[in-house]
């Protein structure tokens, strides 16, 4: 406490206070020594530091000349012992000037304990901070830039070709009703991918921007995914796939608003109908974050190693994998797969009907129940993992 309480700028300054005191009644006191040795010893007063002395205490007083003599010692000794803290507020002067400049990698270089240190530390983190803030925000405006670049572009395709076909029935440029047929049939698909890519940004923008409130509670992963395995068994059937779905044992119940978690799994397994149809199959997996991930020993030889045993919060975790044995995504795709409107085959995206969205809010969603959502993709497999707290 004792070496805490010396360590603040107040005590610095009293003991720099007390030392120069000291050190003026000291050097007083040795020049009134001297003073008097040298009255004493030169009484005819033959040298003339005497005759100015005498002259001096004659003239003025001695006690006048000795509070002379000591105010300036004690400021001239204060001053000298003080410089450094003068050099900090300097530098926490300079510093400040800088980032209200906009440097905002500068930084004051003060390791002390005291208050002066402190301020140092404080501008430092406010610097850091504001760059943080900075980034943010330009990373928020290139987003919205970006975002709406997306969406004039991906509206603009399939409105070009809605004006176009209705043009050609404006015009009466068909040849017979079987070809204006052709092009209403065409019109409507094009308004329906329309509306999908609509309704897929507006769950976007309020999933991604927080707007989107949880209504959370235990779901029983099992079932939860048998089910949605066989309402789509209509699909699988029709694009040659069978669906395997692996449980967990013991069941597991994560926390997650059901609605958006049925959104998740929906994309995901649509994603490897529509991707995976060359594998013949789509297997769905249960289990602990880092727990074996499947009991039969063919599907074992071709899967990824398992990773470590986790620690902390990812013990509580459950993951649900989404495997498909189709064409693999190339590496250079993969860390990008999540972003908006970004597509691996942009033209094969549009023919099956996808607006570059899901994905991204898929990984919102996730991220919202607090989450996380990785993909790997070998010439064997490719593997979309979702981690949900329990």
């Amino acid at each position: 406490m004792m070496t805490r309480m010396l360590q603040t700028f107040l005590w610095k300054l009293l003991l720099r206070f007390a030392l120069s005191l000291a050190a003026m009644a000291a050097l007083v006191w040795l020049g009134y020594f001297l003073s008097e040795l040298l009255l004493r010893y030169n009484p005819s007063r033959s040298f003339p530091l005497t005759r100015l002395l005498v002259a001096a205490i004659n003239g003025i007083g001695s006690l006048p000349i000795m509070l002379a003599a000591g105010t300036a010692l004690f400021l001239g000794l204060f001053f000298w012992m003080s410089r450094r803290f003068l050099q900090r507020f300097d530098a926490i002067t300079e510093g400040l000037q800088q980032i209200a400049g906009g440097n905002l990698a500068h930084r004051i270089e003060d390791g002390s304990a005291d208050e002066l240190g402190a301020v140092s530390r404080s501008v430092n983190e406010m610097a850091r901070r504001l760059a943080i803030a900075q980034q943010e925000e330009r990373a928020a405006v290139q987003a919205k830039n970006d975002l709406i670049t997306g969406v004039s572009h991906d509206l603009r395709t399939p409105l070009t070709s809605i004006l176009g076909f209705l043009e050609y029935i404006q015009k009466d440029r068909y040849r017979d009703e079987l070809e204006l047929r052709q092009y209403v049939d065409i019109a409507y698909d094009k308004a329906l991918a329309l509306r999908k890519l609509i309704d897929d940004l507006f769950e976007y923008t309020r999933v991604a921007g927080g707007g989107l409130p949880l209504q959370t509670e235990p779901v029983d992963l099992n079932p939860f995914l048998g089910q949605l395995a066989d309402e789509y068994e209509p699909l699988l059937e029709e694009a040659g796939l069978t669906c395997r779905v692996h449980p967990s044992d013991p069941p597991l119940l994560a926390q997650a608003d059901p609605e958006l978690l049925l959104r998740v799994f929906e994309n995901l397994l649509t994603n490897a109908i529509r991707y995976g149809a060359s594998g013949g199959a789509v297997d769905i997996y249960v289990r602990p974050a880092a727990g074996s991930a499947s009991p039969d020993a063919e599907e074992d030889a071709v899967q990824a190693p398992q990773p470590s045993p986790p620690s902390g919060n990812e013990a509580a975790m459950a993951e649900v994998v989404f495997r498909n044995y189709g064409e693999p995504i190339p590496p250079s795709h993969l860390p990008r797969l999540f972003d908006r409107f970004y597509r691996v085959d942009a033209s094969r995206s549009r023919q099956t009907g996808g607006s570059g969205l899901g994905l991204a809010i898929v990984k919102s969603i996730v991220d919202l129940h607090g989450g996380a959502i990785e993909v790997s993709s070998s010439k064997r497999k490719t593997e979309f993992v979702v981690r949900l707290p329990l």
